[in-house]
């Protein structure tokens, strides 16, 4: 069985990985009309997210996905970047930098 890659809370400048939380984040990509698709073992769901945990709530900094269709659309005026051309940094996924969409 393969690991899988989980979301990543940044708190005071340091990275958390919480294996269990009582409710999930209430993050959907189908809400911006991505809908993910596996492309590797180690990430079903088809992405992963980086949060920023601050006195002001909680923000999806980064989204990490791999999209059906390959359809990227801009979210929260933010493109998508790939790294490299076989994009081994983040295992085939697109990138989202700095989305900073507050979370209720």
């Amino acid at each position: 069985m393969t690991a899988q890659v989980g979301d990543w809370f940044i708190y005071k400048g340091d990275d958390y990985s919480i294996v269990a939380i009582s409710e999930p984040i209430p993050f959907n990509p189908l809400d911006y009309g991505i809908k993910p698709v596996a492309c590797c073992t180690a990430c079903w769901n088809g992405y992963w997210c980086d949060y920023h945990i601050s006195k002001e709530g909680i923000i999806l900094e980064n989204l990490y996905i791999n999209a059906k269709d390959d359809y990227y659309p801009e979210i929260n005026n933010v493109s998508p970047e790939r790294e490299g051309k076989k994009s081994f940094n983040y295992m085939g996924h697109h990138l989202y930098k700095n989305l900073n969409i507050f979370i209720e």
